[in-house]
C-alpha cells in the first residue's frame, strides 16, 4: 500500500498545478477509495461536467475521483 501512495504522490507532483489553474477546481489532494486503497481526488466549486469529463478515471493505475466540495476559503 505505501508503494502506492508513493506512486500517487508522484502523480500528485506532476499534474497538480495544471489540475488547480481549471476554473472551478478548489483543490487537488491524496485520499482513499471506498476500498481504502490511495486516490487522486480533484475537488470543484461547482459541478462541471467539462472538467468531470476531460479527466481520467485512473493515472498510471491510481484511481483519480472529481468531488463537488463547494468553495474554500483559506484564513
Amino acid at each position: 500500500m505505501e508503494y502506492l501512495h508513493k506512486k500517487a504522490e508522484k502523480i500528485l507532483a506532476r499534474y497538480k498545478n495544471k489540475w488547480l489553474a481549471l476554473e472551478n477546481v478548489t483543490s487537488a489532494g491524496i485520499g482513499r477509495t471506498s476500498k481504502g486503497s490511495p486516490c487522486i481526488i480533484i475537488s470543484l466549486a461547482q459541478e462541471d461536467n467539462a472538467i468531470r469529463e476531460m479527466m481520467p478515471p485512473e493515472i498510471d493505475g491510481i484511481p483519480l475521483e472529481v468531488k463537488v466540495s463547494g468553495e474554500i476559503d483559506a484564513f
